[in-house]
């Protein structure tokens, strides 16, 4: 389900997904799987597009803030996609 999509920055249009916004913040995938009590390969496996991530409010409040970015902000997908981020970039609305 489709929670927000938003025009993307320039800067942003550097960053595809978990994979660029963690190593522009410095972060390991081990890093990221710690903040949020998963395995690291979990987060490989979100990051290649094989397994989406099913978080719950605390894990996400986790991850916005490691990534120091608010929810609205976070891709909704974190696999390094750069077609998808692509779609998505045009779009400012709310959908389903």
């Amino acid at each position: 389900m489709k929670l927000f999509s938003r025009k993307m920055s320039t800067d942003e249009e550097k960053v595809h997904g978990l994979p660029g916004l963690r190593k522009k913040l410095g972060l390991t995938q081990e890093d990221i799987a710690k903040a949020l009590g998963v395995s690291t390969r979990s987060v490989i496996n979100w990051e290649n597009g094989h397994h989406e991530p099913r978080l719950t409010i605390r894990q996400m409040k986790a991850l916005c803030a490691l990534l120091k970015l608010p929810i609205e902000q976070v891709p909704e997908d974190l696999s390094f996609n750069p077609e998808n981020q692509n779609a998505e970039r045009g779009s400012n609305t709310l959908s389903e």
